[in-house]
């Protein structure tokens, strides 16, 4: 167990990008960090053992302050406790990912305080026991641990993980192919609380052979894509025949807006993590974005609801933005 050694520093501004978790067929286990949006979080090292936890007055959303209520909040406490030697934390978020859309938004900060932690109390902790240690603060949306998207933020770019016999087993890539374009359609619609927790619950205990057979295949078909460089390979595998299907109701429009998106150009369409937000993975190459974005919007307007569209592309992950001495 890594001894505390205080850093140089007391105090760490990070950015914290927001990702998409499944890409189809690859349920917690692929994961995808995106350029935009982000959250900024800035840690604060206390001399005692408080967890303090406020919100930016910038902030473009809110979530809960309260600390065991919020998946910073928790990372920070199972980081102090093991690591802390006692000290204590002040967290400021400052939300430019949406909560509860299916792009990370929990994961963004639970990765940012693992990260900002780790450099403030000196600690050099392994990336995997980084990520483990950020998986905690999903339990404040998830109910449950989980790793893809908070994996994705930590990393970057794409990243596939799983919980193995002897710890984690991960797969980074981080050069993702140039012409590589994102369009996230987010319906704007209420979203329950605790969400994702639901979205896991409405999954199916049992699934056909040939279904299982059919994901592993498309989820084989994206991770060659990524390592080769190809967009096509990559599109061809975002086809889910387990757990697309359960929640494509928590979408909607879902079957009008991915065929739009199809249709005018998208290489493969999935629902970003756990919905309602659409991806569409674009080759800029090949098609026009705008044209892409256009078709998600009219799919989700003539299922009578507004959206959101953000283009983007894969970007890095957590990352210092200041420091204080």
């Amino acid at each position: 167990m890594p001894s505390t050694r205080l850093g140089k520093i007391r105090s760490l501004q990070v950015r914290a990008p927001a990702s998409s978790a499944n890409l189809g067929p690859g349920f917690d286990i692929f994961g995808l960090g995106l350029e935009e949006p982000f959250d900024v979080v800035t840690v604060t090292l206390l001399k005692d053992q408080r967890i303090v936890l406020k919100l930016d007055p910038e902030t473009k959303y809110k979530v809960p302050e309260i600390w065991d209520e919020n998946s910073a909040g928790l990372v920070a406490d199972a980081l102090l406790r093991n690591f802390g030697g006692g000290f204590g934390c002040e967290i400021r978020v400052r939300k430019g990912i949406p909560p509860g859309y299916g792009l990370g938004s929990s994961a963004a900060d639970a990765a940012a305080v693992a990260f900002a932690l780790d450099r403030l109390l000196d600690l050099h902790l392994p990336m995997n026991t980084l990520i483990a240690f950020a998986a905690k603060g999903e339990v404040a949306s998830a109910g449950v641990p989980h790793f893809d998207n908070v994996a994705a933020a930590l990393l970057g770019y794409f990243s596939a993980i799983r919980q193995g016999t002897d710890g984690l087993d991960l797969v980074s890539l981080p050069q993702t192919p140039q012409d590589l374009i994102l369009c996230l359609g987010r319906p704007l619609v209420q979203v329950p609380p605790k969400k994702t927790g639901t979205a896991r619950n409405i999954l199916p205990k049992q699934v056909p052979l040939s279904d299982a057979i059919w994901n592993i295949a498309s989820a084989s078909l994206i991770m060659a894509g990524f390592a080769i460089g190809n967009i096509k390979l990559i599109g061809q595998g975002m086809q889910d025949k387990i757990v697309e299907p359960a929640r494509s109701n928590m979408v909607p429009g879902y079957d009008r807006v991915r065929r739009a998106a199809l249709d005018a150009g998208a290489v493969g369409v999935a629902i970003s993590g756990a919905g309602p937000t659409m991806l569409a993975l674009i080759d800029r190459g090949k098609s026009d974005p705008r044209k892409v974005s256009k078709a998600i919007r009219e799919g989700f307007r003539k299922a009578g609801i507004p959206c959101e569209i953000t283009t983007t592309k894969p970007g890095k992950g957590v990352c210092v933005i200041d420091d204080v001495v």
